[in-house]
């Protein structure tokens, strides 16, 4: 499984290489959903391997803010809901490009509570 990783890894760099865009920060889960083994991040050739989903998670979002690299185009939208309802971060750097994506962090903030995000 990590070498087939490892293939789509690379086949993602050569796109993103392809347009002048960085290979940013991924969390990579092995396993179904229901039964994963295996979590890491992965950045660049360097993989580190992590407990458990959450914590590649909240380390890939710490290594996407710690670096400043903004969200990966792809899935900005997940990771700025992330940024808002797990962290209760706002930044003048926050996507605003899709009309209803304010309305839609506005009426999710409103059903979470503030998460206490637990330390690396």
């Amino acid at each position: 499984a990590i070498a087939q990783i490892q293939e789509l890894l690379s086949e993602r760099k050569e796109i993103l290489e392809k347009y002048n865009n960085p290979m940013q920060p991924l969390p990579v889960l092995l396993g179904p959903l229901s039964n994963i083994r295996q979590s890491f991040v992965v950045l660049d050739d360097t993989r580190w391997e992590l407990h458990d989903p959450f914590t590649a998670f909240i380390a890939t979002f710490k290594i996407f803010f710690g670096l400043n690299t903004g969200f990966p185009f792809e899935s900005r939208h997940l990771w700025l809901f992330l940024q808002k309802t797990l962290f209760g971060i706002s930044s003048d750097k926050d996507y605003t490009g899709h009309r209803g994506l304010r309305s839609f962090i506005a009426a999710r903030l409103k059903e979470f509570d503030q998460y206490e995000v637990p330390p690396l």
